[in-house]
């Protein structure tokens, strides 16, 4: 991201985070509308601003300025803005030998999906075909092995979760595709 994107941008994370915490959902459903009224691309929104705004509430629950009810109910209101933004996103694919299969995992019983919907979406826009399990476990990601080939699989941790459980899940994707590469990302990578 260039530091001419982030000003573009910064402007619209504050009045993305009230309304997305708003009592009345139609606040953010009419902000996002504005805003596409007002020439955002719907991909710049989603894939630039709405990040940011996920980061800020989750920021503002650490710093106990917010509940984890607002946290919850912001994030569903971001995901479901994310699904409605990207929708009718055009993207030019890859040549056809290039496309590649690609899945985004959650370990199971991590409570935060939001950046993993975003690069599934973000891989998707690049022209990849795209496979997610938000509750990804040694069983789930077997079971898939039995019908479909990944080039790429793409972890999604946070700072809840742990080196065994991570490593579990990389053993398990390892022996299931051995030529596969495992992508990590998350909050996980800002561990010591």
């Amino acid at each position: 991201i260039h530091a001419s994107d982030t000003q573009a941008r910064g402007p619209l994370t504050q009045p993305l985070f009230d309304a997305a915490v708003h009592v009345d959902p139609r606040v953010l459903t009419d902000l996002l509308a504005t805003l596409q009224a007002s020439g955002h691309s719907g991909t710049k929104i989603a894939f630039d601003v709405l990040p940011d705004v996920a980061r800020q509430l989750g920021t503002a629950w650490e710093d106990d300025t917010i509940s984890f009810t607002d946290v919850t109910v912001g994030c569903a209101r971001l995901q479901r803005a994310l699904h409605h933004l990207t929708d009718d996103t055009h993207h030019t694919p890859l040549a056809t030998g290039d496309q590649r299969d690609c899945l985004v995992i959650v370990p199971k019983g991590a409570q935060h999906t939001f950046g993993a919907m975003i690069l599934a979406k973000q891989l998707r826009y690049a022209g990849m075909r795209v496979t997610i399990d938000l509750e990804a476990s040694p069983d789930t990601l077997s079971a898939l092995a039995k019908s479909q080939f990944f080039h790429n699989v793409f972890m999604s941790a946070s700072l809840s979760e742990t080196s065994d459980t991570l490593c579990e899940l990389t053993r398990t994707i390892h022996a299931q595709w051995p030529d596969s590469k495992v992508i990590l990302g998350g909050t996980y990578l800002h561990r010591d």
